[in-house]
């Protein structure tokens, strides 16, 4: 079980806003992440990986 969902209690309507709250904000700085690195022209194309994505499973 994720251990925040356990700190904010989910199953009350405080918990789960805290929990979407707290999920929206790692996905803004995956988002940001993703884009720096990619702005640095790090990474590979996108067609490249799906190419590699079978391998990796």
């Amino acid at each position: 079980m994720n251990r925040e969902r356990l700190i904010f209690g989910t199953d009350n309507p405080e918990g789960q806003e805290m929990q979407n709250q707290l999920d929206h904000r790692e996905t803004v700085a995956g988002i940001r992440k993703g884009l720096k690195q990619a702005r640095a022209g790090e990474g590979i194309e996108a067609g490249q990986f799906f190419d590699e994505l079978p391998q990796l499973k």
